[in-house]
């Protein structure tokens, strides 16, 4: 699959802004451009994300899951991971997202908490689905791409003061991971990405209450995974979203999850291409919540500042 060039494709309404500059990067960031350690600890990732599906797939409350979706949805041919079965590609993505995320034992982001590989793989595996083919380079490509997205946009929401506050934080900005890993294996061009980003914006969600009696955390990654999924999907098709969704004051992405904790867009494009957070996202050695593993013993890879 080409990737688009500034001079043949679309731009966005306001390329210098974040928005703009985030949709730009999208489509023009090749494979090459990005480090070889990099690569590796996506393909690690990747890896680490579908044996989390495999662990999860067959957890009592995955069962319910599979049994509640499956009999809401239609058929497809979208794999359901562990299962044998298929299904449409928005029920695959919330299944395939909710088994990563059912054992507390997928990666983990300090500085901006989100678990990227069940919003991103499973968007992929989806998108896959409705193309002729797809390379292993151009997966580990969106993959990436994704990583770096999610991980970005929850340093402009100081990630962490979404917990606080209540928001199941990767939830709500791994609608952005999981839209941009989709569009970037679409080919979407940047004008297309500032619409999948909006679109994306628009679902965000999650609730921390979840974690007590319900189930339904373990959902909330595979409803964003879906949701940017759709986000995609839809700017495909021509479907626009919210314009500069991140610089917008009213009804903005950042100005409504942000608002009274100044949040900072410029985290979403500093160091763009040069800063990869995909090397600081965390693979657990334990089946728990990364912020109660013990810091002697948390892997070497985290951040000082999260150590």
């Amino acid at each position: 699959m080409s990737t688009p060039t500034p001079t043949t494709a679309r731009q966005p309404t306001d390329p210098e802004g974040p928005t703009g500059q985030l949709a730009t990067w999208l489509t023009t960031t090749s494979l090459e451009q990005i480090p070889a350690s990099v690569r590796e600890r996506a393909a690690h990732l990747v890896l680490d994300g579908l044996a989390c599906a495999l662990i999860g797939a067959q957890l009592p409350w995955s069962r319910t899951a599979v049994e509640a979706v499956l009999n809401l949805e239609g058929s497809g041919n979208v794999p359901v991971i562990g299962w044998g079965r298929t299904t449409s590609g928005p029920a695959a993505a919330v299944l395939n997202g909710t088994f990563i995320q059912g054992f507390e034992l997928d990666d983990y982001y300090p500085a901006a908490p989100l678990h990227s590989t069940s919003l991103v793989l499973p968007a992929l595996l989806s998108t896959a689905s409705q193309l002729p083919s797809v390379t292993g380079a151009e997966f580990l490509r969106a993959s990436i791409l994704g990583f770096e997205t999610g991980t970005r946009v929850g340093l402009a929401l100081h990630g962490s003061q979404m917990l606080s506050r209540g928001w199941h934080s990767g939830s709500v900005f791994g609608t952005h991971a999981a839209a941009a890993a989709s569009g970037v294996l679409r080919g979407l061009d940047a004008a297309a990405f500032e619409d999948a980003l909006g679109l994306a914006a628009t679902q965000s969600a999650g609730l921390m209450a979840a974690q007590y009696e319900a189930m339904s955390k373990r959902m909330h990654h595979g409803l964003a995974s879906r949701n940017g999924f759709y986000a995609a999907g839809l700017a495909q098709a021509g479907y626009t979203g919210i314009k500069r969704v991140f610089e917008r004051p009213y009804g903005g992405f950042l100005s409504t999850f942000g608002e009274g904790h100044d949040p900072d867009a410029t985290q979403i494009t500093k160091g763009l291409g040069q800063v990869w957070n995909t090397e600081q996202i965390t693979v657990k050695i334990h089946a728990a919540m990364g912020c109660s593993i013990p810091p002697s013993t948390r892997p070497s890879r985290w951040p000082t500042a999260a150590r």
